[in-house]
């Protein structure tokens, strides 16, 4: 199985602005992920321009630490003609890495060199074997997992695909259960599901529902669960939510810094 320095936590934290890097690696991060303007999930008023994400990667690779940057929306031709044309950042390790959603993004990638490290994107939703024997086949070096599989299917998942870096939404994400079609409001207006269901459960009916006792929920790990996700061998923690502010960034990046140092500790 493919590991991160002898099975070692990676605490990977966002940036919404170049300005925020220090903060966020002071709290603890051992990476940063940043979206590429207009290339990425999020609006673009918290996505970094190439040249942003350039001074951005300087400051985080003097602290020894590494900087992903993000492609993951649907791209047209063009578009993945200008990443192309910043493919020699990527082998030259300006950024340790692309987060990308886009199979025929990837795969152009790919065909320009061997050398560039591709995470999948969560956003690709890669949940069945087949998905995985495609990223195994185009040299894609980590997967993060989809916000839809429970815990168990992720279990089962890196059993059988051991040879890929595993990476999993563990603080701040927003629930994409049932495919973001979970009945069971929440605060927030109603708008974002903030309990994430990992393993099965069961409804009450008026939209409620109750977990089985051994389910959990990862926007915001637990000792317990921190522990099983890091036994089934997942050893990239990310933390989501860089619209919410830099604050609930580095909450976020101390709170994991914390646990996954603990863990290590015990293990």
């Amino acid at each position: 199985m493919m590991i991160h320095k002898k099975n070692t936590i990676e605490v990977i934290s966002c940036i919404a602005h170049k300005d925020q890097v220090r903060q966020v690696l002071d709290a603890g991060a051992d990476a940063i992920y940043a979206g590429l303007k207009n290339r990425s999930w999020y609006n673009s008023k918290i996505e970094l321009s190439w040249e942003d994400l350039m001074e951005a990667a300087d400051v985080v690779h003097r602290y020894g630490k590494k900087l992903y940057v993000a492609i993951n929306r649907d791209l047209s031709d063009d578009d993945v003609e200008e990443v192309l044309g910043y493919a020699d950042l990527l082998e030259n390790k300006t950024f340790d890495g692309l987060i990308v959603s886009d199979w025929g993004c990837i795969s152009a990638l790919r065909r320009r060199s061997g050398n560039i490290e591709i995470h999948l994107s969560a956003n690709t939703a890669c949940v069945n074997p087949s998905d995985f024997r495609l990223a195994r086949r185009l040299g894609i070096q980590r997967v993060v997992f989809s916000p839809s599989l429970k815990f168990n299917e992720m279990k089962n998942i890196v059993q059988e695909f051991g040879d890929f870096e595993w990476e999993a939404i563990t603080y701040g994400g927003i629930c994409f259960s049932e495919v973001s079609h979970c009945p069971c409001q929440v605060e927030n207006n109603g708008k974002v599901f903030r309990d994430t269901c990992r393993h099965e459960y069961i409804f009450l009916g008026n939209g409620n529902k109750r977990k089985q006792p051994e389910s959990f929920g990862m926007p915001h790990l637990d000792g317990g669960v921190a522990m099983d996700l890091y036994r089934a061998g997942v050893y990239h923690w990310k933390i989501e939510g860089r619209a919410r502010g830099i604050t609930h960034i580095v909450a976020g990046t101390k709170t994991l810094r914390a646990l996954a140092d603990r863990i290590m500790k015990e293990c």
